[in-house]
């Protein structure tokens, strides 16, 4: 049965890097928005009249501030701004942003400021976290097709059998590493790409490595050469060099403890045995037979 190598990890590089272009993107879209829009907006001073705290049914504090200003020659109070920013306080001169058509419509800067560059850094963070690995794979993965088809063909021997922990699914690991050895090189050791945890790979078991002859870095083991080949199994676990030390000793505790009641049994029926014969011997021993003169 054939094994695909897994691209489940490849696919969520790939969905974080789209996601974090997007908030870049998005980011950029909504400062040139402000930019365009602040043209609509007139930097004044105000002054502020009130400042009223609040709790809502959360406990959460919220902040009413009202301002008087003037814009046009008209005389505008109590005016709420719509935003409040640590250290405000009651008869405070602060500059704030006036729409020219509507004075009443109050705006702060900081917002204006913050909201593309919350959405601009995610997104960089998004992209960096994944564009790396992503960009190792997608390298990785070259190299691989081209030792494929041009490297040198060799025969590795399995030795160990690990689960992938970089790729999981609902919180459980779904694929699993194979590590080979070439049979005339034992200081060196190469890696399987990812496959699915439903196959079962034995250690010890023999698989074709292609190698680059210029550059030992690219390279695909081959698991689909395996010998003894690979089957489907029910259960999703693999059978690694401890689970089969420990079976191994369980079952040499088996047979010392099937030894032990072996003996015993043995024993009981020898002694069994010469019992039967002691008795068989009184049985048949000659009678002494006294005569009176």
């Amino acid at each position: 049965m054939k094994i695909k190598a897994s691209s489940g990890g490849t696919w969520i590089l790939l969905v974080f890097v789209v996601v974090g272009c997007l908030l870049m993107c998005g980011g950029i879209a909504v400062a040139i928005s402000f930019a365009v829009g602040s043209r609509n907006y007139v930097e004044i001073p105000a002054t502020i009249t009130d400042i009223t705290v609040s709790r809502d049914s959360d406990g959460d504090t919220h902040y009413y501030v009202t301002v008087d200003y003037e814009y046009n020659g008209v005389q505008y109070t109590d005016i709420p701004t719509g935003f409040w920013v640590t250290g405000m306080y009651e008869g405070q001169v602060i500059n704030i942003f006036c729409h020219k058509d509507n004075p009443t419509q109050l705006q702060d800067k900081t917002f204006w400021i913050m909201i593309p560059c919350v959405l601009f850094g995610m997104g960089v963070l998004f992209t960096l976290v994944s564009a790396f690995p992503l960009h190792k794979k997608l390298v990785q993965n070259r190299g691989s097709r081209y030792a494929l088809k041009h490297g040198e063909v060799l025969h590795c021997k399995i030795t160990d059998v690990k689960v992938d922990i970089s790729y999981r699914v609902n919180g459980h690991p779904v694929n699993n590493i194979a590590y080979c050895v070439p049979l005339n090189e034992e200081n060196a050791m190469y890696e399987s790409l990812p496959f699915s945890r439903k196959y079962s790979v034995a250690v010890g078991s023999t698989v074709k490595l292609y190698r680059d002859r210029n550059n030992h870095a690219n390279y695909y083991v081959d698991l689909n050469t395996i010998e003894p080949p690979t089957f489907p199994q029910d259960n999703e676990d693999v059978i690694t060099d401890t689970e089969r030390q420990n079976e191994s000793e369980n079952n040499v505790n088996v047979e010392q403890n099937d030894n032990i009641l072996t003996n015993k049994k043995e024993n009981k029926k020898g002694k069994k045995n010469k019992k039967q014969t002691n008795d068989s011997n009184d049985d048949s021993s000659p009678e002494i037979m006294e005569w009176n003169s």
